[in-house]
């Protein structure tokens, strides 16, 4: 502790004497500003209180002793001569006298056409309009000038009916229905021994809910009968028999379809 103490105290010693030395050295400085400003004041009072000597034509002007030296020059020399104040310059330039032939039109000259002429922009070569031709069309003599429509054969012509129209529809729903279900074609997951392999507990739960009915029972039996089909065409007959109701279109019958043909794939 005696140690840390003395070692605080020789740090503030040190500290002590560098400030002591700042202080001193700043001291220092602003005496010698202030000589050279009692200097620089001297100098001003000397420059203010210099006499100027006068001696006729021959007078001139002795600048006080500067750090750049003196410089005689005589008094009213040109330099003086050539200085001009505002109001002389003003003057000078109202008085100044203006040429007898000198009028508004030579200062415009577009306001004295007679002496000076007209100016007219030049233009861009206009281009030549396009002639125009008259169309003419001459008909060939095998060629009818109008078509005359018999109005018997208009009313002739078979008309659509409703019963058309709902027999083209159901021709369309039945070339849906007889297309390729996708879970026919799509290739399944890897091959497995048994169904119930394939099938994860969230699987199981979703087809009992939603395609058996809530039947567990009916779907194991059906699990195990998909076990003892030897093919999967004889699957979905023995479904489509026992389920009719089925849309094997949706995304549900596509997974459950999916799961059973990874039973029979080679």
């Amino acid at each position: 502790m005696a140690d840390r103490i003395s070692e605080i105290k020789s740090l503030l010693d040190r500290l002590a004497y560098q400030l002591t030395e700042e202080l001193e050295a700043q001291r220092e400085e602003i005496q010698s500003l202030k000589e050279r400003i009692e200097e620089l004041e001297q100098r001003g009072e000397g420059l203010s209180s210099e006499p100027m000597r006068a001696g006729g034509a021959g007078n001139t002007y002795v600048a006080p002793s500067s750090p750049f030296g003196q410089t005689e020059r005589p008094y009213g020399s040109s330099l003086d001569e050539d200085t001009f104040t505002d109001s002389q310059e003003e003057e000078y330039i109202n008085d100044a006298p203006l040429s007898p032939s000198s009028t508004l039109a030579d200062v415009y000259p577009e306001d004295n056409p007679d002496k000076y002429g007209t100016y007219a922009p030049e233009k861009p070569d206009e281009e030549p309009a396009p002639v125009r031709r008259p169309f003419s069309y001459t008909p060939s003599a095998s060629e009818p000038l109008f078509t005359v429509t018999d109005l018997n054969d208009v009313h002739s012509a078979p008309r659509t009916t409703v019963s058309d129209l709902f027999a083209e529809r159901n021709t369309i729903a039945d070339v849906a229905q007889s297309k390729t279900p996708t879970w026919m074609v799509d290739i399944p997951g890897p091959k497995v021994e048994m169904i119930q392999s394939a099938l994860t507990f969230n699987d199981r739960l979703t087809f009992i809910r939603e395609l058996f009915d809530g039947d567990s029972e009916q779907f194991n039996i059906t699990l195990d009968r998909i076990n003892e089909t030897s093919t999967f065409d004889e699957v979905v007959s023995d479904m489509r028999d026992a389920y009719p109701e089925w849309d094997e279109g949706s995304p549900l019958v596509y997974r459950f379809y999916m799961e059973v043909r990874r039973r029979f794939r080679d």
